[in-house]
Protein backbone atom coordinates (compact mmCIF):
# COMPACT_ATOMS: atom_id res chain seq x y z
CA UNK A 1 0.00 0.00 0.00
CA UNK A 2 2.73 2.51 0.74
CA UNK A 3 4.38 1.68 -2.68
CA UNK A 4 1.21 2.47 -4.21
CA UNK A 5 0.93 5.63 -2.40
CA UNK A 6 4.17 7.15 -3.59
CA UNK A 7 3.61 5.76 -7.00
CA UNK A 8 0.40 8.03 -6.93
CA UNK A 9 1.94 11.02 -6.01
CA UNK A 10 4.83 10.53 -8.80
CA UNK A 11 1.96 10.73 -11.47
CA UNK A 12 -0.25 13.09 -9.68
CA UNK A 13 3.00 15.65 -9.99
CA UNK A 14 5.07 14.17 -12.68
CA UNK A 15 2.44 14.78 -15.20
CA UNK A 16 3.00 18.79 -14.92
CA UNK A 17 6.82 18.52 -14.28
CA UNK A 18 7.33 21.06 -11.28
CA UNK A 19 10.53 19.55 -10.72
CA UNK A 20 12.02 20.94 -13.71
CA UNK A 21 12.49 24.92 -14.19
CA UNK A 22 10.25 26.76 -17.05
CA UNK A 23 11.61 27.51 -20.75
CA UNK A 24 10.98 30.02 -22.73
CA UNK A 25 7.83 29.81 -25.48
CA UNK A 26 10.37 30.68 -28.07
CA UNK A 27 12.64 27.57 -27.24
CA UNK A 28 9.61 25.13 -27.31
CA UNK A 29 8.27 26.90 -30.82
CA UNK A 30 11.72 26.20 -31.76
CA UNK A 31 12.11 22.57 -30.50
CA UNK A 32 8.50 21.66 -31.76
CA UNK A 33 7.05 21.26 -28.81
CA UNK A 34 4.25 23.48 -29.07
CA UNK A 35 2.87 25.64 -31.58
CA UNK A 36 1.42 28.77 -30.88
CA UNK A 37 -0.80 31.71 -32.49
CA UNK A 38 -0.68 35.43 -31.43
CA UNK A 39 -4.03 37.34 -31.54
CA UNK A 40 -4.71 40.68 -30.83
CA UNK A 41 -7.83 41.18 -28.02
CA UNK A 42 -8.51 44.16 -29.33
CA UNK A 43 -6.87 46.62 -26.48
CA UNK A 44 -3.66 48.15 -27.02
CA UNK A 45 -2.46 48.71 -23.18
CA UNK A 46 -2.73 46.05 -20.49
CA UNK A 47 -4.17 42.36 -21.45
CA UNK A 48 -3.52 42.69 -25.53
CA UNK A 49 -2.50 39.76 -26.67
CA UNK A 50 -4.32 36.13 -26.93
CA UNK A 51 -1.79 33.32 -27.24
CA UNK A 52 -3.31 30.36 -28.29
CA UNK A 53 -1.30 26.93 -27.96
CA UNK A 54 -1.48 23.56 -28.78
CA UNK A 55 1.32 21.14 -27.14
CA UNK A 56 2.81 18.88 -29.36
CA UNK A 57 4.97 16.75 -27.78
CA UNK A 58 7.54 16.32 -25.02
CA UNK A 59 6.77 16.84 -21.41
CA UNK A 60 4.75 19.40 -20.30
CA UNK A 61 6.81 22.49 -18.07
CA UNK A 62 5.76 26.04 -17.62
CA UNK A 63 6.47 28.25 -20.60
CA UNK A 64 8.09 31.60 -20.11
CA UNK A 65 7.24 34.55 -22.32
CA UNK A 66 10.24 36.96 -21.14
CA UNK A 67 10.44 40.74 -20.66
CA UNK A 68 11.63 42.44 -23.75
CA UNK A 69 9.82 40.16 -26.08
CA UNK A 70 7.58 42.18 -28.69
CA UNK A 71 5.27 41.09 -31.22
CA UNK A 72 5.15 42.33 -34.53
CA UNK A 73 1.87 43.31 -35.90
CA UNK A 74 0.81 41.70 -39.19
CA UNK A 75 -0.46 44.91 -40.42
CA UNK A 76 2.14 47.66 -40.97
CA UNK A 77 -0.24 50.57 -40.11
CA UNK A 78 -0.50 48.58 -36.25
CA UNK A 79 1.41 48.95 -33.37
CA UNK A 80 3.84 46.31 -32.09
CA UNK A 81 3.29 44.69 -28.33
CA UNK A 82 5.93 45.01 -25.94
CA UNK A 83 6.32 42.94 -22.78
CA UNK A 84 7.56 44.25 -20.00
CA UNK A 85 7.00 41.29 -17.37
CA UNK A 86 8.40 37.79 -17.45
CA UNK A 87 4.96 35.88 -17.93
CA UNK A 88 4.60 32.22 -17.03
CA UNK A 89 1.86 29.93 -19.15
CA UNK A 90 0.50 26.53 -18.09
CA UNK A 91 -0.76 24.08 -21.15
CA UNK A 92 -2.71 21.13 -19.13
CA UNK A 93 -4.03 19.72 -22.05
CA UNK A 94 -2.93 18.44 -25.85
CA UNK A 95 -5.85 20.53 -27.01
CA UNK A 96 -5.32 24.36 -28.27
CA UNK A 97 -5.74 26.45 -25.24
CA UNK A 98 -5.84 30.20 -25.10
CA UNK A 99 -4.45 32.34 -22.52
CA UNK A 100 -3.73 36.35 -21.93
CA UNK A 101 -0.84 37.70 -22.13
CA UNK A 102 -0.12 42.11 -20.86
CA UNK A 103 1.66 43.77 -22.95
CA UNK A 104 1.81 47.99 -24.24
CA UNK A 105 1.72 49.34 -27.71
CA UNK A 106 5.45 50.69 -28.42
CA UNK A 107 4.14 53.15 -31.62
CA UNK A 108 1.87 55.62 -30.84
CA UNK A 109 1.64 57.08 -33.97
CA UNK A 110 0.34 53.93 -35.33
CA UNK A 111 -2.79 52.45 -34.94
CA UNK A 112 -4.24 49.80 -31.96
CA UNK A 113 -4.18 46.10 -33.13
CA UNK A 114 -7.85 45.52 -33.90
CA UNK A 115 -9.73 42.55 -32.27
CA UNK A 116 -8.34 39.26 -33.36
CA UNK A 117 -5.28 41.09 -36.12
CA UNK A 118 -2.07 38.30 -36.22
CA UNK A 119 1.13 39.10 -34.30
CA UNK A 120 4.27 37.46 -34.85
CA UNK A 121 6.99 37.16 -31.82
CA UNK A 122 10.46 38.47 -31.71
CA UNK A 123 12.83 39.86 -29.85
CA UNK A 124 12.74 43.91 -29.17
CA UNK A 125 15.90 45.52 -31.31
CA UNK A 126 15.77 48.69 -28.87
CA UNK A 127 17.86 48.77 -26.60
CA UNK A 128 16.33 51.18 -24.78
CA UNK A 129 13.11 49.32 -24.42
CA UNK A 130 15.47 46.37 -23.50
CA UNK A 131 17.02 48.21 -20.54
CA UNK A 132 13.28 49.72 -19.54
CA UNK A 133 12.25 45.91 -19.75
CA UNK A 134 15.25 45.32 -17.27
CA UNK A 135 13.83 48.00 -15.16
CA UNK A 136 10.64 46.86 -14.92
CA UNK A 137 10.91 43.31 -14.90
CA UNK A 138 8.84 42.57 -10.91
CA UNK A 139 8.13 45.39 -10.03
CA UNK A 140 4.31 46.40 -9.44
CA UNK A 141 3.92 48.93 -11.60
CA UNK A 142 0.51 50.31 -12.96
CA UNK A 143 -0.49 49.90 -16.57
CA UNK A 144 -0.38 53.66 -17.11
CA UNK A 145 3.17 54.31 -16.05
CA UNK A 146 3.84 51.62 -18.18
CA UNK A 147 2.61 52.38 -21.23
CA UNK A 148 3.57 56.35 -20.83
CA UNK A 149 7.07 54.78 -19.82
CA UNK A 150 7.26 52.81 -23.48
CA UNK A 151 6.21 55.75 -25.63
CA UNK A 152 8.26 58.47 -23.64
CA UNK A 153 11.21 56.12 -25.03
CA UNK A 154 9.30 54.73 -28.50
CA UNK A 155 7.89 58.41 -29.47
CA UNK A 156 9.72 60.56 -27.48
CA UNK A 157 6.83 61.44 -25.24
CA UNK A 158 7.02 63.77 -21.92
CA UNK A 159 8.64 62.20 -19.26
CA UNK A 160 6.03 64.41 -16.87
CA UNK A 161 3.17 61.75 -18.08
CA UNK A 162 4.83 59.19 -15.74
CA UNK A 163 2.64 61.29 -13.13
CA UNK A 164 2.25 59.11 -10.13
CA UNK A 165 5.63 60.10 -8.81
CA UNK A 166 4.10 59.89 -4.87
CA UNK A 167 4.03 56.32 -5.58
CA UNK A 168 8.12 55.60 -4.78
CA UNK A 169 8.55 52.63 -7.66
CA UNK A 170 6.73 54.92 -9.78
CA UNK A 171 9.35 58.15 -9.29
CA UNK A 172 12.19 55.63 -9.89
CA UNK A 173 10.29 54.21 -13.26
CA UNK A 174 11.13 58.17 -14.35
CA UNK A 175 14.21 58.72 -13.04
CA UNK A 176 14.64 55.69 -14.97
CA UNK A 177 13.52 56.86 -17.72
CA UNK A 178 15.34 59.94 -17.85
CA UNK A 179 18.46 58.07 -17.74
CA UNK A 180 17.67 56.17 -20.72
CA UNK A 181 16.79 58.85 -22.95
CA UNK A 182 19.80 60.83 -21.63
CA UNK A 183 17.59 64.36 -20.39
CA UNK A 184 17.00 66.16 -17.11
CA UNK A 185 13.61 64.84 -15.68
CA UNK A 186 10.91 67.80 -15.80
CA UNK A 187 9.82 69.67 -12.84
CA UNK A 188 6.13 68.99 -13.40
CA UNK A 189 3.57 66.09 -14.46
CA UNK A 190 0.99 65.94 -16.27
CA UNK A 191 -2.02 63.66 -15.77
CA UNK A 192 -3.20 62.13 -19.10
CA UNK A 193 -5.41 60.17 -20.80
CA UNK A 194 -5.33 58.45 -23.86
CA UNK A 195 -8.42 58.18 -26.12
CA UNK A 196 -8.98 55.70 -29.40
CA UNK A 197 -11.51 57.33 -31.66
CA UNK A 198 -13.13 54.76 -34.19
CA UNK A 199 -10.21 54.71 -36.82
CA UNK A 200 -8.70 53.21 -33.14
CA UNK A 201 -6.03 55.97 -33.53
CA UNK A 202 -4.62 56.97 -30.65
CA UNK A 203 -4.37 60.80 -28.77
CA UNK A 204 -2.87 61.62 -25.91
CA UNK A 205 -5.09 63.88 -23.96
CA UNK A 206 -3.31 66.20 -21.28
CA UNK A 207 -5.65 66.64 -18.20
CA UNK A 208 -3.79 68.80 -15.18
CA UNK A 209 -0.74 69.40 -14.80
CA UNK A 210 0.91 69.76 -11.37
CA UNK A 211 4.34 70.34 -9.27
CA UNK A 212 6.23 72.38 -7.22
CA UNK A 213 7.00 76.08 -7.78
CA UNK A 214 10.22 76.69 -5.74
CA UNK A 215 11.69 80.47 -5.50
CA UNK A 216 14.16 82.01 -2.97
CA UNK A 217 12.98 85.11 -2.21
CA UNK A 218 15.25 88.35 -1.01
CA UNK A 219 12.76 89.91 0.85
CA UNK A 220 9.01 90.46 1.73
CA UNK A 221 6.42 91.52 -0.33
CA UNK A 222 3.05 90.91 -2.28
CA UNK A 223 3.27 87.45 -4.48
CA UNK A 224 1.42 86.94 -7.84
CA UNK A 225 1.27 83.93 -9.98
CA UNK A 226 0.02 83.60 -13.12
CA UNK A 227 0.02 81.53 -16.61
CA UNK A 228 1.58 82.49 -19.94
CA UNK A 229 1.69 81.33 -23.54
CA UNK A 230 4.42 80.65 -25.81
CA UNK A 231 3.41 84.29 -26.87
CA UNK A 232 3.97 85.38 -23.52
CA UNK A 233 -0.62 86.19 -23.78
CA UNK A 234 -1.61 86.27 -20.06
CA UNK A 235 -4.16 82.45 -19.98
CA UNK A 236 -4.85 82.61 -16.48
CA UNK A 237 -4.59 84.51 -13.24
CA UNK A 238 -4.12 81.70 -10.34
CA UNK A 239 -2.68 83.97 -7.09
CA UNK A 240 -2.46 87.65 -6.11
CA UNK A 241 -1.44 89.25 -2.87
CA UNK A 242 0.08 85.90 -1.56
CA UNK A 243 2.38 87.44 1.74
CA UNK A 244 5.40 86.66 1.56
CA UNK A 245 6.78 87.68 5.37
CA UNK A 246 10.54 87.02 5.31
CA UNK A 247 13.32 86.49 3.23
CA UNK A 248 13.96 82.50 2.47
CA UNK A 249 13.17 79.29 0.44
CA UNK A 250 9.83 78.60 -0.29
CA UNK A 251 7.56 75.85 -2.17
CA UNK A 252 3.98 76.02 -3.62
CA UNK A 253 2.23 73.41 -4.90
CA UNK A 254 0.98 74.14 -8.49
CA UNK A 255 -1.99 72.44 -10.12
CA UNK A 256 -3.60 73.26 -13.15
CA UNK A 257 -6.37 72.23 -15.02
CA UNK A 258 -5.38 72.18 -18.88
CA UNK A 259 -7.44 69.86 -20.43
CA UNK A 260 -8.68 71.05 -24.04
CA UNK A 261 -5.99 73.54 -24.24
CA UNK A 262 -4.15 73.94 -27.21
CA UNK A 263 -0.75 71.93 -27.16
CA UNK A 264 2.22 73.83 -26.99
CA UNK A 265 4.45 75.82 -24.53
CA UNK A 266 3.47 77.57 -21.15
CA UNK A 267 5.18 79.05 -18.27
CA UNK A 268 4.55 79.92 -14.83
CA UNK A 269 5.25 83.40 -13.65
CA UNK A 270 5.84 84.54 -10.32
CA UNK A 271 5.13 88.42 -9.64
CA UNK A 272 6.41 90.25 -6.83
CA UNK A 273 4.95 93.93 -6.37
CA UNK A 274 4.27 93.85 -9.65
CA UNK A 275 7.62 92.77 -11.11
CA UNK A 276 8.17 89.20 -12.42
CA UNK A 277 10.94 87.66 -10.53
CA UNK A 278 10.71 84.01 -11.83
CA UNK A 279 9.81 81.73 -14.23
CA UNK A 280 8.63 77.69 -14.47
CA UNK A 281 7.66 76.39 -18.20
CA UNK A 282 5.62 73.66 -19.03
CA UNK A 283 4.25 71.72 -22.12
CA UNK A 284 0.72 70.80 -22.87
Amino acid sequence: MKSLIVLLTALTFGYFNTDNHSISLQEAIDKGMVEAKFLSTGDYSGTSINIKIKWLKGRKVPLTITHGTQFLSEDEGDQDIFILEDQDIFVKSNEEETFPLIGYCCQASNSAPSENSSFKMSKASSKDLLSLADFCNGKRLDNHSKQAAIWAISDDHSLSDIHDIDNPIVKNLRKKVAEIKHVEDNWYSTVTEYEMDENRNISRQPVEVKGDLEYEFKRAGKLSYAVYDADDKLIKHLGDGLPITRPGSYSFGFNLKVEGWTPGKYSVKLSMNGNIIHAQAFEV
